[in-house]
């Protein structure tokens, strides 16, 4: 908690992999990692979880997110992010936050794959870009310009919604 206090978009919780930002190169051997039975927030500015391009097979799962104090700005908007592939996010709970529980970026270097969203609850009340109306708060949100399904994100139809819109892509039957 208390995170990204002087500067909101260096305050992550967890941070898996390289930003691939110049001085920082994409590291693809950051691979099957776990975020376990963890409490992120309130406060954590940026993501809870940010999950890079290369940080393949990564189990997000059994954690809780509030997001109370969470921003909304350049480098933060989610309370998980994901570019990477194979990443399963499992029976979670998220709560609050500015502004989707779990954003999908488009990877830089290939196409996204793998990716499966399971048994999550997730409660958006209280959104900060919501209460103003200048945009719906997601529980899963494509941030890749499409309105078209992706291949290599699988949204289950048994995440449960309690406020707030499940996707911006239609959810699938998964066991």
């Amino acid at each position: 908690h208390d995170t990204g206090i002087g500067v909101a978009q260096y305050g992550e919780g967890i941070y898996i992999g390289s930003s691939g930002d110049p001085g920082r190169p994409l590291d693809f051997a950051v691979t099957d990692n776990q975020v376990l039975n963890n409490h992120f927030g309130p406060n954590v500015r940026a993501e809870g979880v940010d999950v890079k391009e290369g940080a393949d097979r990564t189990i997000i799962r059994g954690n809780f997110f509030d997001g109370t104090g969470s921003e909304f700005g350049p480098g933060t908007g989610s309370l998980v992010e994901i570019i990477a592939n194979d990443v399963i996010v499992d029976s979670n709970f998220f709560q609050f936050g500015d502004i989707n529980a779990v954003s999908f970026v488009r990877p830089v270097t290939r196409t996204m794959s793998g990716n499966i969203m399971t048994r999550n609850q997730i409660d958006l009340r209280d959104n900060w870009q919501a209460q103003r109306g200048t945009s719906i708060p997601y529980g899963f949100q494509f941030q890749f310009g499409t309105t078209a399904p992706v291949p290599g994100a699988l949204i289950a139809c048994n995440n449960v919604m309690i406020t707030g819109l499940l996707s911006d892509l239609p959810c699938t039957v998964y066991p």
